[in-house]
C-alpha cells in the first residue's frame, strides 16, 4: 500500500554523485518530488541557502546523492520511505548480485552504549566479517533522534566515521526534522517529507480502502464544514491518516 511522499532536499554540492541507471527501479512512481537547495561545502553546517532546484523523485535523490539526511514530522513517513529504499536495494541485489551494494538497514536506537559505530554495524552484519570489509554497502540508519542519553557522543562517533576511508560511500539516515540540528547535523543534504496533498491523500486511502475509499474522502477531503476541516489536516500525515483510517474501517 505504499504511497511514495513529497519533500525538499538541502543540498551540500560536494556529495553529489553521478546518476547510476542501475538503481532505477521501475516499481517507483514519479509522485515523490522534493526540491534541492544549493548549500556550498565551505557553509558552516545547518546553513540554508534559497537557490533550490525541483527534482522529480525520492529515487533521483538516491540516484545523484551518496548520502543525506531524511527528515520530517513525526509521523511523516520516514521509517517507511528507508524501509522501502532498503527493500528496492534488496531486490536489485536479488537479480543483480555483486553488482549492487548490498543494503543492511540499522534501527540506531539498538546502538549498544558499549560498542563503537563500527563495532555496532558488526554486530548486525548477518556474514563473515571479511566480507564486511571487502563489500560496498548500501547502509541504511532509522532513528538519529531517538538514541536517548548516549546521542552526542554517538552522533560525534557517526560524523568521524562518515568522514573517515572505512565508511560507506551509501548512507542515508532519518531524522526527525526539529531535532536535525546543532549536535545532531550530520552535515549532509536534507530530504525533507512533506504533508501529503490531496492527490496522495486520496491515493493512499484507495490502497487502503478499495471500493469504499469513496464514503471516507467525501467526509475528509469534500466537506467545507469547519470541523470536517481538521480532518483534512490530520489526513495530510500519512501515520495520523493511518489511524483514521482504522477508526472508519471499524466504526
Amino acid at each position: 500500500e505504499y504511497v511514495e511522499l513529497a519533500g525538499e532536499v538541502n543540498d551540500i554540492t560536494s556529495s553529489v554523485i553521478r546518476p547510476d541507471p542501475r538503481q532505477r527501479d521501475e516499481n517507483w512512481d514519479s509522485s515523490f518530488s522534493f526540491l534541492v537547495s544549493e548549500k556550498p561545502p565551505q557553509h558552516p553546517i545547518g546553513a540554508k541557502s534559497s537557490d533550490r532546484i525541483f527534482i522529480s523523485s525520492i529515487q533521483d535523490a538516491v540516484t545523484r546523492y551518496n548520502r543525506f539526511a531524511l527528515i520530517g514530522e513525526p509521523g511523516a513517513g520516514k521509517t517507511t520511505t528507508i524501509r522501502r529504499l532498503a527493500l528496492s536495494a534488496a531486490r536489485q541485489r536479488i537479480r543483480t548480485p555483486y553488482s549492487v551494494p548490498l543494503p543492511l538497514l540499522l534501527y540506531l536506537p539498538t546502538w549498544d552504549d558499549n560498542l563503537s559505530f563500527e563495532g555496532f554495524i558488526e554486530e548486525n552484519w548477518p556474514f563473515d566479517s571479511e566480507l564486511l570489509i571487502k563489500s560496498n554497502i548500501l547502509l541504511y540508519l532509522d532513528g538519529l533522534n531517538e538514541m536517548g542519553a548516549g546521542t552526542k557522543h554517538k552522533v560525534r562517533q557517526l560524523r568521524t566515521w562518515l568522514a573517515s576511508q572505512q565508511s560507506s560511500n551509501r548512507v542515508i539516515i532519518t531524522c526527525r526534522v526539529e531535532d536535525y540540528a546543532g549536535d545532531l547535523d550530520l552535515g549532509l543534504p536534507t530530504v525533507q517529507v512533506e504533508a501529503m496533498d490531496d492527490e496522495k491523500i486520496r491515493r493512499f486511502v484507495q490502497n487502503y480502502l478499495k471500493e469504499r475509499s469513496h464514503l471516507f474522502l467525501n467526509r475528509v477531503l469534500g466537506s467545507d464544514d469547519y470541523n470536517e476541516q481538521h480532518l483534512k489536516r490530520l489526513a495530510a500525515n500519512p501515520y495520523l491518516l493511518s489511524a483514521l483510517i482504522f477508526l472508519f474501517d471499524n466504526s
